[in-house]
């Protein structure tokens, strides 16, 4: 008897195993927007794996809701992919949990097999929807603060990798990550190319108080004249000034 040609149905076996003793379920592999349901067990680490196929740079948007009734009341959103034995971003939070990440040229030539995980490490249950956006719809990418060469002044840089659209980003700052405040010099307009676009934007927040720490956060809009943290919005950076 050849037992060698067991081999591969064992460790299908062992793999079944594995994703029934952590909850684990993996997804159909996707390329481009869309939702989907997830369910996650209490065994620590459970998670399911949605598999992506990203072949250029650009921005990953991907958020988890599940009903406050779940007994998880936090999950962890994870982002792998080639070329790295670790995660590329992590986010943990409760229902509503935002992940973000700008996907370089450099990293795309890596591979094209990326895969999101909503995994469990605080026990409990969850079974909710993840919506996930590549390239993101209206969401400025790779928000960049940083400590200017002249005293009293932030460097801010975005990218945009969309569709166009009618609106405008906005830069918002914080002193105390509470209240928001648009800082005007930095609202540019939207890509109006009938192509989608790559688009850089950047700008000078100046006049500032020198050693103290703000906060910063983009967004697009197509109304209003503030940031909607629940919509269009980046994660908040924090930068102390020169």
């Amino acid at each position: 008897m050849n037992k060698n040609k067991y081999f591969p149905y064992l460790l299908l076996a062992v793999a079944a195993l594995w994703l029934i003793a952590t909850g684990g379920d993996r997804q159909a592999r996707f390329s481009g927007p869309t939702t989907k349901s997830f369910s996650v067990g209490s065994t620590y680490g459970a998670r399911t794996t949605v598999s992506m196929t990203i072949k250029e740079q650009g921005c990953v948007w991907a958020q988890a809701t599940w009903p406050t009734s779940s007994t998880a009341k936090t999950l962890a959103l994870i982002l792998n992919g080639p070329g790295s034995k670790s995660a590329y971003q992590r986010k943990d939070g409760k229902s509503g949990v935002v992940l973000y990440y700008g996907i370089t040229e450099s990293d795309a030539k890596k591979g094209t097999d990326w895969a999101i995980n909503i995994a469990n490490f605080g026990g409990g249950t969850a079974k909710g929807q993840i919506t996930i956006e590549y390239p993101p719809t209206q969401v400025p990418c790779d928000l960049k603060a940083l400590a200017s060469k002249t005293k009293g002044q932030i460097d801010l840089s975005w990218i945009y990798t969309g569709k166009p659209f009618k609106g405008s980003f906005l830069i918002e700052r914080s002193a105390d990550n509470k209240v928001w405040n648009v800082v005007s010099k930095c609202t540019m307009s939207a890509p109006a190319s009938s192509k989608t676009a790559l688009s850089s934007y950047s700008c000078v927040d100046s006049g500032l108080s020198s050693n103290k720490t703000y906060y910063y956060r983009a967004c697009s809009i197509t109304s209003g004249s503030k940031c909607d943290p629940k919509k269009y919005t980046t994660p908040t950076m924090s930068v102390k000034v020169p």
